[in-house]
């Protein structure tokens, strides 16, 4: 597999990233800012790649709104929440949506905001951009209780006691949400659905799914989990399924194109280590070639060329000596050294 690597401006942590078109949009906690907007490097396709390839260095960010007092509140313990970019009829209008979730000591607070603002091309540099003014065009705030009272097994029970019920902690929410290709269309809730399934011995829970994402033309699929692997999957005209249909039966529809395993992007040769992953985008070059850009909540942006990849091999002891022979090495010298140790002080 081919990869290149993007290093975001900036040291403190990457809480929130969304892969966009051209751009990428995340958040640092702490910041001045509540987001920051940084542009794709245009060598980002240029060869070489994989581990002959350097990382690619953001040297500056467009900064965001800037963080009010209102937006935060008072004894916040932990923050989370995610932001992505929302469709504007007006094309030099860069509406970012976001989402905070903070904990205090007593309740979740949840705050949301919806801001516009303007990307010009800077007079010294058109390579380089520039915002005005944001404005925030919507906002929305509440708040719900971190502890509940359990109140219903102590009711009935020792009337005359002074028991206190006893108060259950509600963890912080995971927030998700599903956003169409062009940005008008979002969904913040999950939508259960009640299929069928005759089959159900091969039904188990292996990871959960933390994302998915699909490309323009519906033929890529990537899902990611939080054993911080990528799949990948695909289809095409090919592999449609073609039912018999007829005039009689217009209510029977063929079924749908399936999706089928391509490839996965696994935490060691993937190079995405144990920083989960924040987002997924996938995009093509002026050759027709297709990539998929992962972004991780940490500095890095990995981006890899799906195109072309390699047969994962059956792990083995003997291949895992061969390919890790270094640290065996190292590891071994350190036991000899520990033994030899304990040797000489048990001698005395």
């Amino acid at each position: 597999m081919e990869y290149k690597d993007i290093m975001l401006p900036g040291t403190t942590t990457v809480n929130m990233i969304s892969l966009e078109d051209d751009y990428i949009l995340f958040h640092r906690d702490p910041d001045y800012y509540r987001f920051r907007i940084a542009a794709l490097p245009t060598d980002l396709t240029l060869p070489p790649h994989s581990e002959y390839s350097n990382i690619l260095f953001i040297d500056e960010s467009i900064p965001g709104d800037p963080t009010r007092a209102f937006d935060q509140p008072r004894e916040a313990e932990s923050h989370i929440g995610l932001l992505c970019r929302l469709y504007s009829p007006n094309p030099d209008t860069f509406r970012v949506f976001m989402l905070d979730i903070h904990k205090t000591p007593t309740d979740h607070y949840v705050n949301t905001t919806i801001t516009d603002g303007s990307l010009l091309k800077k007079e010294q540099d058109n390579h380089q951009m520039e915002t005005k003014n944001w404005i925030r065009r919507d906002r929305f705030s509440t708040s719900r209780p971190r502890l509940l009272e359990n109140t219903i097994e102590y009711v009935g029970i020792m009337e005359g006691a002074h028991l206190y019920p006893e108060r259950i902690e509600i963890d912080i929410p995971e927030p998700f949400i599903s956003r169409s290709a062009t940005g008008k269309t979002m969904q913040p809730e999950k939508i259960a659905t009640h299929d069928e399934v005759r089959d159900s011995s091969n039904i188990y829970d292996d990871t959960d799914i933390l994302g998915i994402k699909v490309n323009e033309d519906a033929t890529l699929l990537a899902v990611w989990t939080e054993m911080n692997i990528v799949y990948i999957y695909k289809r095409g005209a090919s592999d449609g399924i073609h039912g018999h249909t007829s005039d009689k039966l217009p209510h029977y529809l063929e079924d749908p194109m399936p999706w089928k395993l391509r490839m996965a992007i696994n935490p060691i040769d993937g190079k995405l280590g144990t920083v989960p992953v924040g987002s997924i985008v996938f995009w093509k070059n002026a050759l027709g070639r297709n990539y998929i850009s992962v972004g991780m909540k940490s500095n890095a942006v990995n981006t890899y060329l799906i195109d072309e990849f390699g047969e994962i091999k059956e792990w083995s002891f003997m291949g895992f000596v061969k390919e890790r022979y270094g640290l065996i090495i190292v590891m071994s010298a350190v036991i000899a050294l520990f033994v030899a140790n304990e040797n000489e002080t048990y001698r005395r």
